[in-house]
């Protein structure tokens, strides 16, 4: 989680008027460079907030090598399947939410780069995914996530259809 710490330091530096955030950034961009940042979750949200926060500052031209980090290490750890978010839930449901959150935002950072860069490919485009929706924020909020499958049974003129929400 350390890592986590020094990126949401340097994302706290660039909206305080009295802290230059050049010290912060090179101590997140350090921590994430590492040779031994732990293969985590939570090295994953720390590099894809990393990523998002460069995006949208003066090094968004290499905010990019950040994000394909973030989506590798979050395919290593199968981020991307239901089992993940109950492996590393700790049975905790706010937990378990926070994780789906991860993956998802990672993978709308994911698009919103290739948008914004007008390529018609992504990194995450043909990857497989059973990782529930993520719940309303008043459930969140509340520590009472309802969890929304991705997957439907429809019944449409007494024909049953199976449908993914994910491409709908």
């Amino acid at each position: 989680m350390d890592s986590l710490l020094v990126v949401l330091e340097w994302i706290g530096s660039i909206i305080a008027p009295w802290a230059s955030s050049d010290a912060h950034y090179q101590a997140a961009r350090t921590a994430l460079e590492s040779p031994t940042l732990p293969l985590t979750p939570w090295s994953v949200q720390a590099l894809m907030m990393f990523c998002a926060a460069q995006r949208h500052s003066e090094f968004a031209h290499e905010a990019r090598k950040f994000a394909d980090l973030a989506i590798s290490m979050a395919l290593a750890l199968q981020m991307n399947t239901k089992e993940f978010v109950v492996a590393y839930g700790e049975g905790d449901p706010v937990l378990e939410e926070s994780w789906r959150r991860t993956y998802y935002f990672l993978a709308l950072t994911d698009q919103h780069f290739a948008i914004v860069t007008r390529s018609p490919m992504y990194a995450l485009m043909h990857v497989p995914n059973t990782v529930d929706l993520p719940c309303d924020d008043e459930y969140y909020l509340a520590g009472v996530c309802r969890t929304v499958s991705l997957f439907a049974s429809l019944t449409l003129a007494g024909h049953s259809i199976a449908c993914n929400l994910a491409t709908v």
